[in-house]
């Protein structure tokens, strides 16, 4: 027989994440990385579990050529919750994995929703998390023009949009662009086993960061009605 815990765990909604490595879940011999797609189950209601199939270095495009999609596709049911966000290895000039903002990229998108759709279950897109990305001092929108892209589409497909790279941008800012390295995997030599060289990275997030970024991606999940 089933254990009762076992069946209401099974009956919970499932949130789908569709995305790079900015969400994805690291094992523990990679700390302090970490994905805010790992976090988030922290920040959610009680009645739901999180698949969390984001891929380190996959774009729009390749996660559906290589075949990631295509899992939740078949798991996916009514009700569900899909969050996609892809942006940060679009714009990277490997064939395989480069999208053109306003033409391949919002196609291969467009995939994630309708599939969603056919299946009855909800698509949210989120513009990408920011880099820690300075040039003179000002922090930019390293992922441009695919955040307007993004934005273009959420409005033409009536799609749920999570703007993160706005609300990043305006993070970073408020807690200033050196104050928010703490957000960051930026460690010394020899500190971690993960990172026995140490590295500076304003890209992949730490334990802070990745919190930081799931509580603030459930806040929007809540006041958009969607969990």
């Amino acid at each position: 027989m089933i254990p009762t815990e076992a069946l209401e765990y099974l009956n919970r909604r499932t949130i789908f994440i569709a995305g790079d490595s900015t969400a994805k879940t690291y094992s523990g011999d990679q700390y302090p990385q970490m994905g805010w797609g790992q976090q988030l189950p922290y920040f959610l209601p009680e009645g739901y579990r999180i698949i969390n199939m984001a891929q380190g270095g996959r774009s729009s495009k390749s996660f559906i050529d290589e075949g990631w999609f295509e899992i939740i596709k078949r798991e996916i049911q009514k009700n569900d919750i899909l969050l996609i966000q892809f942006g940060h290895n679009d714009n990277k000039p490997e064939e395989y994995r480069r999208t053109d903002p306003f033409t391949t990229y919002q196609e291969y998108l467009t995939v994630y929703v309708n599939t969603a759709r056919e299946k009855e279950a909800v698509p949210v897109l989120l513009t990408s998390v920011s880099r820690r990305s300075v040039r003179d001092g000002v922090l930019y929108n390293s992922h441009y023009p695919y955040t307007d892209a993004m934005r273009e589409l959420a409005w033409k497909l009536k799609v749920p949009l999570i703007d993160m790279t706005e609300i990043t941008m305006r993070l970073y800012n408020e807690v200033g662009l050196e104050e928010c390295r703490k957000f960051f995997v930026q460690v010394p030599g020899g500190l971690y086993p993960g990172f026995p060289e140490g590295v500076e990275d304003n890209t992949h997030f730490n334990e802070t960061g990745a919190t930081v970024m799931a509580a603030l991606i459930a806040r929007e999940l809540k006041e958009k009605g969607i969990v």
